[in-house]
């Protein structure tokens, strides 16, 4: 573009500026309340959200425990279609995932325990999920999968108060497979990770069983 032309698009779009300075202000200020406003607005809708999530959650575990399961899973579906983002829906999830998984419907127990395990808010809830998935390829006897979720488990959450016993599932999934070598150097982490517990002392009966 020519100088002369940008310059005088410059100064025109300038002047306009100046020429209009207190209504731009205005709108601006309208603009910042509007703003405003929708963010308090949908605070309020996500809180009101979340309050009846939790409700219907409630009353779901209570359907459960009268033994009124059908009463129970709809309403558990209900908080996960309505309000999917919750933290109400994404329990209701970890709760679907055990139910699915104890009458060995699997792929529909995966189907919300890998959603969670991702997605979950608040983000203490994944771990769990993780835990359930283990615990799911662990029942199915599909080693593989469950020394891969393992894995995941105690490299993502080295800190969990479930890291300790996944170690030992972990040792076990790779005896199955028949890996000594995997099996000794879980055992020898967890020995370094966890002296002095339960688990270390496993680990140290396996080591002597396969020979350190």
């Amino acid at each position: 573009m020519d100088n002369t032309v940008f310059n005088s698009k410059t100064s025109l779009i300038n002047k306009l500026f100046q020429d209009n300075k207190k209504t731009v202000i205005i709108v601006g200020a309208v603009v910042i309340v509007a703003v405003i406003i929708l963010f308090i607005f949908f605070n309020q809708r996500s809180a009101k959200f979340n309050d009846i999530a939790s409700d219907n959650l409630s009353e779901a575990y209570t359907s459960f425990a009268m033994g009124n399961d059908a009463q129970g899973l709809a309403l558990l579906n209900e908080v996960v279609e309505k309000y999917p983002k919750t933290s109400a829906a994404y329990q209701a999830r970890l709760f679907l995932g055990d139910y699915y998984t104890n009458i060995g419907n699997f792929a529909e127990a995966l189907t919300y325990l890998s959603n969670t395990k991702t997605e979950a808010k608040p983000a203490e809830l994944r771990p769990l999920a993780l835990a359930r998935i283990i615990y799911l390829y662990d029942v199915r006897n599909e080693f593989i999968n469950a020394k891969d979720a393992a894995e995941e488990f105690v490299k993502t959450y080295p800190n969990h108060f479930l890291t300790k016993s996944i170690y030992i599932s972990l040792a076990r999934y790779y005896a199955f497979l028949g890996s000594v070598e995997e099996v000794r150097r879980v055992c020898n982490e967890i020995l370094s990770k966890f002296p002095a517990t339960e688990e270390a002392q496993v680990a140290q009966n396996t080591l002597g069983a396969i020979g350190q």
